[in-house]
């Protein structure tokens, strides 16, 4: 979600909305997704989001919502894929109204955004690792063995509100065990050191063989409202499969 003419902005405003796109692809199926209050031990309940896969031919689609304790709508967001690649990423953010688009178009990444009544576009060479929030877990599982021996595995993350991507890495952090079961918690930073002076890492807790995400912790894409104003959310989160 971003705009026309490129508008920079502030290093500390790539806090983006990370919990959403790994929300989006927890389990490349449908699949439920419960957030808490960070630090609350997982006692006081946010927001809720769902996903929903179908697939038709070459085609596949996933759509998430986000929902507030009253059933309010969110955040919206929907991903396109022909023949495995991911061809369209867009975002509502309905607390908002805002709406992102991101599109790929051959070589070419095209962005545009819509706020305050106004759409900005921009557009940017497409860079072999480029991913977007709906492609997380596939990315992990798919590098799964470098990250499982100590090795970084970097991206290039669209930020809709940016018109840009965004350089991040994956890597291990530590094992972890859960009622019994093993998991990997893989964090993910910023790869630029400036930004990540200000951008917190998010953690993210995947099955042991990569395949799914369990839990995280991290900045989510539903906002809070105090006062008059919308301020940042972190969350921990844990998913389900239906």
């Amino acid at each position: 979600m971003q705009y026309g003419p490129r508008v920079r902005q502030a290093p500390h405003c790539v806090l983006l909305s990370v919990i959403l796109l790994i929300g989006s692809t927890a389990h490349a199926a449908d699949f439920s997704g419960r957030f808490y209050e960070l630090g609350s031990n997982r006692t006081k309940l946010l927001f809720t989001n769902k996903a929903t896969m179908s697939i038709e031919g070459d085609t596949r689609k996933q759509h998430t919502v986000f929902r507030g304790l009253d059933g309010a709508e969110l955040v919206i967001e929907d991903a396109l894929w022909e023949r495995g690649v991911l061809k369209q990423f867009s975002v509502d953010k309905r607390q908002l109204s805002e709406k992102g688009l991101v599109e790929v178009k051959g070589d070419t990444v095209h962005f545009s955004y819509t706020k305050n009544g106004k759409t900005e576009t921009a557009t940017e060479k497409r860079a072999a690792n480029f991913i977007t929030t709906a492609e997380v877990d596939e990315v992990v599982h798919a590098h799964w063995a470098e990250i499982s021996k100590g090795d970084s595995v970097h991206v290039r993350l669209a930020v809709p509100d940016r018109l840009e991507t965004v350089g991040f890495k994956f890597f291990k952090d530590r094992d972890l065990r859960i009622d019994g079961a093993d998991y990997v918690v893989v964090t993910m930073a910023p790869s630029a050191f400036f930004i990540g002076l200000v951008v917190k890492p998010l953690s993210i807790v995947f099955f042991k063989d990569g395949a799914g995400i369990k839990q995280m912790s991290g900045r989510t894409s539903p906002k809070a409202k105090r006062g008059d104003s919308w301020v940042d959310v972190d969350a921990d989160a844990d998913f389900v499969s239906p």
